[in-house]
């Protein structure tokens, strides 16, 4: 059968009209004027493109996807892109909710979600105040969520049949009033894991599982640190309850239990843990494991934990399929630089597994730790030394915030110019953890050459220099 020249046209393009209609990008407030007005106006395939600001208010908070497959996405990153729920017990609102059977087209991308609260009754409202999963597994890249408060799963909750992925997403400072502080999963044994890769936990609370709780639930967790996290109860950093879940080249450092398992709880499941460090946690034990868990360790590196390392449940391990217990030098731990000196056992040519253990690479040299270790006085906000340095194309930035206050965080050229603003807003207590790519304000790369990071809080500034080399 033949087709004449003018009907293959037509549908030439009537498929080009059909792929650009499934492409078009919606600009907030540009085009409309909330993010719920942008999601409302998409269709999948679309991208709801949000511009730099902090927004507030109906529209900009209980932000519902409606079971899209649609990106929404910062302009310029997290940092410069903020929903403040400006919520509390009294007055709950949730960031987002994903509650129509998404699954990993849609994507929350590059957006900060702080001070939401949830609690219920309504049994609905009494998790995930940052972000909720239930029946729906979306993606989450490169966002933030801090100073959030639920009754369960302050920064985020996994619910029903759901498997979403966080991925270079940052948990900070949440709280919960019972369990997960930074986020709580409570899906099936039919599920699939709920997925964390190159995630950060720092600084949550909750009475167990202070960064993370999986009950009758499977997780991975991937490259992710889990600094300084709290809970009384159990279970200062993770407490799972049943499933299967692995842990691949994670960082526990400076997390406490009032009770047991300052890194770690886990009962009646299957616990793998794979080249992971875990150092200087406080407290009672660093793991505490009941009998009804199988457990897998492989070239893990338990040490300097106040409580002991490997004790208990764990003992037998030592020694054992590579696993060991060595000072792992961290350029800083005072200052939260859980980075590696050059002479860490940590390091693929240093130990007999040939692997990284931990999350965090090579931060600092053995020659140049003096200048990379940074006490701030108490009161004091600061920004300490960025590690790498120098750093091709990425460097982290850590900042000290020992009060609640407006902070701003921007690289300069060496001519005085602003380069990239890098944090500008209110910042909770803790410590606030940047990156800079090497990109200015317009996401155009910059020249090789010395940069100055300069911070701000209050009456206090504080100048780090930095050499990106290419």
């Amino acid at each position: 059968m033949r087709i004449s020249l003018q009907t293959a046209r037509a549908v030439a393009c009537a498929c080009f009209f059909a792929l650009t209609s499934r492409s078009a990008t919606i600009h907030v407030p540009a085009d409309q004027p909330t993010i719920q007005a942008g999601i409302d106006a998409a269709v999948n395939g679309d991208t709801v493109l949000v511009a730099d600001g902090t927004y507030t208010g109906n529209g900009n908070r209980d932000i519902d996807f409606k079971g899209k497959a649609i990106l929404v996405a910062s302009e310029h990153g997290p940092n410069l892109t903020i929903v403040d729920c400006q919520a509390n017990p009294d007055n709950p609102h949730r960031g987002f909710k994903f509650v129509s059977g998404e699954d990993s087209l849609t994507v929350l991308q590059g957006i900060t979600v702080q001070h939401a609260a949830t609690t219920g009754p309504p049994d609905s409202l009494r998790y995930g105040a940052g972000a909720l999963c239930w029946n729906a597994s979306p993606t989450f890249r490169n966002c933030v969520f801090t100073a959030n408060y639920g009754e369960y799963g302050g920064g985020a909750a996994v619910r029903g049949n759901s498997s979403p992925l966080f991925e270079n997403s940052h948990f900070l400072g949440n709280s919960c009033m019972t369990f997960g502080g930074g986020v709580y999963v409570w899906t099936n044994y039919q599920s699939p894991s709920t997925r964390f890769r190159r995630c950060v936990f720092q600084s949550n609370l909750a009475s167990a599982g202070g960064a993370l709780l999986a009950e009758v639930s499977h997780t991975t967790s991937d490259s992710c640190v889990f600094f300084n996290n709290w809970a009384p109860d159990e279970g200062g950093a993770c407490d799972f309850g049943g499933g299967t879940h692995f842990l691949r080249n994670c960082t526990f450092v400076s997390n406490y239990s009032n009770s047991f398992g300052n890194a770690i709880v886990s009962s009646h499941g299957n616990l793998e843990l794979n080249s992971c460090l875990i150092a200087l946690n406080r407290g009672g034990d660093a793991f505490h494991i009941e009998s009804d868990t199988n457990l897998v360790f492989l070239c893990n590196n338990i040490n300097g934990n106040l409580g002991g390392d490997w004790a208990g449940e764990i003992a037998g391990y030592f020694g054992q399929d590579g696993n060991f217990s060595s000072d792992p030098f961290f350029c800083d731990t005072a200052g939260g630089n859980v980075s590696l000196r050059q002479t860490s056992p940590c390091l693929p040519s240093m130990n007999s597994c040939g692997v990284l253990v931990g999350a965090i690479g090579i931060g600092c040299s053995a020659s140049d730790v003096a200048d990379t270790v940074n006490f701030i006085p108490d009161g004091f906000a600061g920004i300490e030394q960025n590690y790498p340095n120098p750093f091709n194309p990425t460097t982290h930035i850590s900042c000290v915030i020992p009060r609640p206050t407006y902070v701003e965080v921007a690289v300069y050229s060496i001519r005085g110019s602003q380069v990239r603003v890098l944090f500008s807003g209110f910042s909770a207590v803790g410590r606030l953890l940047l990156q800079w790519d090497g990109k200015d304000n317009q996401g155009r790369s910059v020249a090789s050459g010395a940069y100055f990071c300069r911070f701000r809080a209050g009456d206090q500034s504080v100048t780090r220099k930095m050499l990106l080399v290419k």
